[in-house]
């Protein structure tokens, strides 16, 4: 293939972002900017800790992720492909939470409210911005959208609700117009009543948390999150009540701050980090013929980050990822599961070889790795090749969520998904064209394929991918990419990849 000229992304103003473009439902108009006083009905409420079981994977490649158990990429008790397949098992409904029907509430209608004024209180009793020229995000309207209708309903005389997506297998679908796992209309109200006061103002504190951090250019991790919620009753900063404590409001362990902050991200439309939450997770590493242009922040100005200098090292990707630009001559997006074959890849400088970026995964990709990987994809219009170990768990569960995103994140799937990536390998075929040592599927592999091929969605709409998990399992064996070493340590760099990039077209969609 020819080299391409030099690509420069799209600004950032330019590039996908939640919120941005959408078109505005019933639920999502402006009401009223006051989120009122909802830390304290949280008053002699009694509510138990929310459940979120993470029964745990394949000890070996979690650790090797470094990710948050609950981040999204990670298989969870209710997420995709873990055995219990979409069954619709582990609904997100709080307690006391009302399954509504898909269609439209009829008391969903745009209302005209109020407008917070100048020197006003919000929750945390800071003062409305004094700035009337004030640039708001799409994640500040959506946050202003909601708080605005709750004060509306109260000033009606209504008990004040909110309108939650539910967050389950029962509710997510494979498009495949769109390329990815999509949300249902299947939502849960939360009304305000003796059994949902505390989530209730828990969800609404929350929210004036991340308008706060949206306001002031500032982040909290969901570990920080949890300790805010706690904070200390003997002392208060002025102008952020929220370190003070959060008082009956507090969460209970960090499990219950998680699903309140998932509950404000599909609420929102807008992803967490937007938000101003991140997770705390290691987000892979870059290297190659790429230039990302992200800004100093302590000046605000552009810097630009070349990744083709980092000696033996590489580029690390950020938490928050949103704004970054890219200039490359790269011909392709290389992301790789294992950090001692990005290791290996990077240390013979294939990049270089090859016209490429690689992305190290490092297990199942987070959602930054996701988000990075989409972004430098769409702006420079790269392909992305996916190489992950050959076995049930990196097809269903690395390959996949980078591919068509997580179930568990559904409704802001569309920008942590990369509908372009095929995987390159390890494949059933590979295992006898390639003459490589395997392993025999364990029980759980055997599990998690059928899974596969019986519930998920992406896979069954996709032949292909059925044909390679019946052909693995007819075979009885897995095999890892590292297994590429017993042909020559430099057999993966110099034969296998070469040999699989000149038919793309062969490649598992």
């Amino acid at each position: 293939m020819a080299a391409k000229g030099t690509r420069k992304s799209k600004q950032s103003s330019d590039l996908p972002l939640a919120g941005k473009g959408r078109k505005r439902a019933a639920d999502d108009v402006a009401l009223d900017e006051e989120l009122g006083e909802s830390e304290d009905l949280a008053q002699d409420s009694k509510r138990g800790s929310a459940e979120d079981s993470d029964p745990g994977e394949d000890s070996d490649r979690r650790a090797e992720a470094g990710a948050d158990s609950d981040d999204d990429g990670e298989i969870r008790g209710r997420e995709l492909t873990d055995g219990v397949g979409f069954e619709g098992e582990g609904d997100e409904v709080l307690e006391g939470d009302e399954v509504l029907d898909d269609e439209l509430l009829e008391d969903e209608e745009i209302v005209e409210g109020d407008v917070i004024e100048e020197g006003d209180e919000d929750v945390d009793g800071r003062s409305a911005p004094s700035r009337p020229d004030l640039e708001r995000t799409p994640a500040m309207d959506r946050l202003i959208g909601i708080g605005r209708a709750i004060h509306e309903q109260v000033r009606r005389g209504q008990r004040p609700h909110l309108t939650v997506p539910i967050r389950a297998l029962s509710n997510v679908s494979f498009s495949t117009r769109r390329g990815y796992f999509v949300m249902g209309n299947k939502r849960a109200r939360r009304t305000l009543s003796y059994q949902t006061v505390k989530p209730f103002a828990q969800t609404v504190r929350l929210m004036a948390f991340a308008k706060h951090l949206i306001e002031t250019e500032d982040f909290a991790s969901k570990r920080e999150v949890y300790y805010t919620s706690k904070g200390s009753s003997k002392k208060s900063v002025v102008g952020d009540r929220g370190k003070a404590g959060w008082g009956p409001a507090g969460f209970q362990d960090q499990s219950e701050s998680d699903a309140i902050m998932d509950d404000i991200e599909a609420m929102a439309g807008v992803n967490r980090e937007q938000l101003g939450f991140i997770p705390a997770e290691q987000n892979g590493s870059v290297a190659g013929n790429l230039v990302v242009i992200d800004t100093d922040p302590s000046t605000g100005q552009p810097i630009e980050i070349d990744c083709t200098r980092f000696g033996r090292g590489s580029y690390s990707i950020p938490s928050r990822v949103e704004g970054i630009r890219f200039r490359t001559d790269a011909r392709f997006i290389l992301a790789v599961e294992t950090a001692a074959l990005f290791e290996r890849l990077n240390g013979h400088a294939y990049w270089r070889t090859a016209g490429c970026i690689i992305v190290a995964m490092g297990g199942v990709p987070t959602r930054a790795n996701r988000r990075f990987v989409r972004m430098l994809s769409d702006a420079c219009d790269l392909p992305v090749y996916v190489f992950t170990d050959g076995d049930p768990y990196g097809y269903c569960n690395i390959y996949r969520t980078m591919k068509v995103g997580s179930g568990n994140a559904a409704s802001v799937n569309e920008f942590f998904c990369v509908p372009r990536a095929r995987l390159i390998g390890v494949t059933p075929k590979d295992i006898t064209d390639y003459d490589l040592p395997t392993h025999p599927l364990d029980d759980k592999d055997r599990k998690r394929a059928l899974d596969a091929i019986k519930n998920d969605p992406f896979i069954q709409k996709n032949r292909s991918w059925v044909e390679a998990l019946q052909q693995m399992l007819e075979m009885g064996v897995r095999v890892e990419q590292q297994a590429f070493a017993a042909r020559g340590l430099n057999y993966v760099l110099e034969t296998y990849l070469p040999e699989k990039l000149k038919r793309p077209d062969l490649m598992l969609p």
